[in-house]
Formats: structure tokens, C-alpha cells, sequence
């Protein structure tokens, strides 16, 4: 039988500056996403001369803050989704580090625009779209790099970065967002604008990623039959159920989750009977996402020690107590309360961690490495669709009804619904297959 040479990977030491990347990059990507929703409030009564008086019937040409919901953070997912979807493309084709350039590139240029066009709708559409398009590869590389720069059994550990990384994102920019604004003068743009060496300092460690060492490897034989299969392990993958319960899980937790996120902020700061009006909102959020945080870990954690590298128990789980705690934030002891209401985010947050890690992580482990950056790419750019949803979804309903109580219905309706779609989600038999495949793959990449 015909033979061709094939590459083995040995993993080197230098592997944890590139998770150290991944998780700056990510955690970048994801405060450009949440950057403006702490805003929306400051956005919407700049478009009065007196911010103190805000009337009850908006005039022409004023947007609601349906509307700048939408603005904000609606175009910003829908251009994710596309570009994760192509992005995993490119992921394979060009290499994660050149995925991570032309992304952050692409968020320093949103950030720097909205000095310039940022005034009008039309100009933040673009601009977030841009933001979008830079942000959907890097969300959709991280099967890939897991599957290329570490072994089988560290790469729930990875995806699981992944997930800290955004929440440590999403955190800092509700926490520390309004005193970005309140430096500078309460001008929003000037806020947003003021971000731009975040971006900076990923490019930094990016470029020391590009010229860092790279894995030792090894020549052996790869015959024929083996080229073959790896060629069909895309069309094979995605023709098994279990593969799309995986990227079902992913599509209604990033229903949810941004939801929770774009829409939560004002919910909290925003005075009654449109919001709860709590001083210290954002704060809220901000500490939230720490517990969002820990729980990544804590689902990588609970998975490999107490459900035996399962990941069904921990993403119906998640999804379980995200309903639960998601619907209390209508509470009315919760809305009078903001320490009950921490309490209640916080826990929502943590539970909300444990599911795409855990998909995610399930693709790094049981495909071969030559198709994760595809399968990651369809998993979150698919999945962001159902964010794009979630935003769509939460902001018609706040246009419509003026408060926030019918969008978070929704959100946690959508949420209970994930329970059903991770029952499907069942473990290989034998799941060291699925990632001894991966590692030959990932070393003749």
C-alpha cells in the first residue's frame, strides 16, 4: 500500500503563551462586543438637548432604545455569525495567528471610526459590522488551536479558556465602561474610541506567537487509505446527529447568553418602570462575569472528575439553572433588592459557563484536528445566528413594550429549551479515538 510522510507533534513548553494569547485576543473580542451596552442609556439621552427630560412619546427621528439595541449590538452579532461561519474556513487555510492579526486590526479600526461616523445610525452600523467581521474568526479558532498546539487530553482545558476568556471580556467592559465614560466627559464616542490599545497590546502577543518557537516534529508513514478518510471526515462529521446536538447547544446558549449580556445592563441601570433602576447595575454584571468566569473552569473540572469526560450532565445542567435563575431576575424581591439580584446573576452566570466549553470541547477531542477549525467556525458562527436572534428577539420586545420584563421571558423560555437539544449530545464510546485521530491530523497541518 501507498505511503506519504506525515508530521507528529511534539507539544512544547511554548504552548501556554499561546493559550495566554488566546485568552487575551478573546477576552479583547469579546469587550468590543459588550463596550457598547453599558452605553445605551448615555446614547439614548444624547439624543436630547436635556437628558433630564426625556418625553414619553419620542419625536422623529429619535431612536428608542429598542432601536439602539439593535444598533449597537444586533449588527455587531449578525456580522459575528457570518464571518465565524467563513472564518473556520480561513482558520484551516491560513493559520490561527494570521486569523488573530486581521481580527484585531479590524477592532482597533471599529474603535477608532466611531470618533468619525459614529454619530448616526447608519455610521455605527458599519462600524460595528466591521468590529463583527473581525471578531467571528478569532470566536471560531479556538477548536483549532487546541486541536494543533496542544495534546487530546488538554484540549477541554482550552476551550474552557475560551470561555473564562470571554466572560473576563464581557466583564470588564460592564464593570469599568462607565468609568470610561465618566473620564471622558460623559461623551460616548470618546469612550468607545478610548479603547483601541486593548487591541493593541493582543497584537503584541500575537506577533510574538507568529515568531516563537514552533512544535518539534517527527516524520512517519501515512498510507493512502488514511488521506482518503481524512478527506471525507468533514462530510462524515457533519452527517451524524450527535454533531449538530453539539452546535444546538452552542446556538441557544448564544441565544441566551446575549441576551443576557446586551440586555441586562440597562435592565439594571435604567431608572422603573423600563428597568429596575440599581446604581451599582453594571457593577453587578461586572461581578457576575467573574463567577461566569469560574464556572468555565468548574465545568472542564466537573466533567473530567465527576461525569467521567461526559459532557451531556454538565451542559443540561447549565442550561437548567440558567432558566431558573435567568426568569428570577423578574423577581419583585429581586428588583428591591440589588444583593439578591447579585446573588441571582452571579449564579445564572456560573451555570451559563458550562455549556459551550463543554461543546466545544467535545469537538476538540472527537474529530480529527484537519476539520476542527470547520467545525468550530460552524459551531459559533452558527451559534452566534441565535445570538443575532437573542438580540432581535429581547430588543423588539423592549421596542414594543417599553420595559424589559417580556425579553427576559424570552430569555429564559429559550434557555429551558436548550435541555431537551443537550440530551442528545451522547459521549462516543470510545472517546480517545476521536482525539488519537486528531493529533496526526493536527501535526501534518
Amino acid at each position: 500500500m501507498s505511503t506519504t510522510a506525515r508530521s507528529e507533534v511534539t507539544y512544547r513548553p511554548f504552548r501556554w503563551f499561546v493559550l495566554a494569547t488566546l485568552f487575551i485576543v478573546t477576552a479583547t473580542s469579546a469587550l468590543s462586543l459588550i463596550s457598547p451596552a453599558p452605553l445605551i442609556g448615555a446614547i439614548f439621552t444624547s439624543q436630547f438637548a436635556d437628558p433630564t427630560a426625556i418625553p414619553e412619546v419620542l419625536p422623529e427621528g429619535v431612536l428608542s432604545l429598542g432601536q439602539i439595541a439593535w444598533m449597537t449590538m444586533g449588527w455587531f452579532n449578525f456580522a459575528v455569525a457570518i464571518a465565524a461561519l467563513a472564518g473556520g474556513f480561513f482558520v484551516d487555510k491560513l493559520g490561527f495567528v494570521k486569523i488573530y492579526v486581521i481580527g484585531l486590526a479590524l477592532i482597533v479600526i471599529g474603535w477608532l471610526l466611531v470618533g468619525v461616523i459614529g454619530d448616526t445610525y447608519t455610521g455605527m452600523m458599519v462600524i460595528r459590522t466591521i468590529q463583527g467581521l473581525g471578531t467571528g474568526p478569532i470566536m471560531a479558532s479556538t477548536a483549532a488551536v487546541a486541536a494543533t498546539r496542544f495534546p487530546s487530553r488538554e484540549r477541554g482545558y482550552v476551550a474552557a479558556t475560551q470561555g473564562a476568556a470571554m466572560a473576563a471580556g464581557i466583564g470588564l467592559g460592564q464593570a469599568f465602561m462607565p468609568k470610561v465614560l465618566s473620564a471622558q466627559g460623559g461623551d460616548w464616542q470618546a469612550a468607545l474610541v478610548a479603547l483601541w490599545p486593548v487591541a493593541a497590546i493582543a497584537l503584541v502577543m500575537t506577533i510574538v506567537v507568529a515568531v516563537g518557537p514552533k512544535q518539534d516534529v517527527i516524520v512517519v508513514q501515512n498510507d493512502a487509505a488514511e488521506q482518503l478518510a481524512a478527506k471525507n471526515a468533514l462530510r462524515k462529521a457533519l452527517a451524524q446527529p450527535v454533531t449538530w446536538a453539539a452546535i444546538g447547544c452552542v446556538v441557544v446558549l448564544s441565544w441566551v447568553f446575549q441576551a443576557f449580556n446586551d440586555l441586562s445592563p440597562s435592565y439594571l441601570t435604567i431608572a422603573p418602570p423600563t428597568g429596575v433602576g440599581f446604581e451599582n447595575g453594571s457593577t453587578l454584571l461586572g461581578i457576575a462575569q467573574i463567577f461566569n468566569f469560574l464556572g468555565a473552569f468548574a465545568a472542564g473540572f466537573a466533567t473530567q472528575r465527576f461525569f467521567q469526560g461526559r459532557v451531556r450532565p454538565g451542559i443540561m445542567l447549565g442550561f437548567a439553572m440558567g432558566a431558573i435563575f435567568g426568569l428570577a431576575m423578574l423577581l419583585p424581591a429581586a428588583t428591591s433588592s440589588s444583593t439578591l439580584m447579585l446573588v441571582i446573576v452571579c449564579t445564572a452566570a456560573f451555570f451559563f459557563a458550562w455549556v459551550n466549553p463543554n461543546a466545544i470541547g467535545y469537538i476538540a477531542q472527537n474529530y480529527p484536528a484537519n476539520i476542527t477549525g470547520k467545525l468550530g467556525g460552524y459551531a459559533m458562527g452558527i451559534g452566534i445566528f441565535g445570538g443575532t436572534a437573542g438580540v432581535a428577539a429581547g430588543s423588539a420586545a423592549l421596542h414594543a413594550t417599553g420595559h424589559y420584563t417580556l425579553s427576559i421571558i424570552i430569555m429564559a423560555g429559550v434557555c429551558a429549551l436548550g435541555i431537551p437539544v443537550a440530551y442528545f449530545l451522547k459521549q462516543p464510546k470510545n472517546v480517545s479515538q476521536g482525539a488519537t485521530a486528531a493529533e496526526p491530523a493536527a501535526s501534518a497541518r
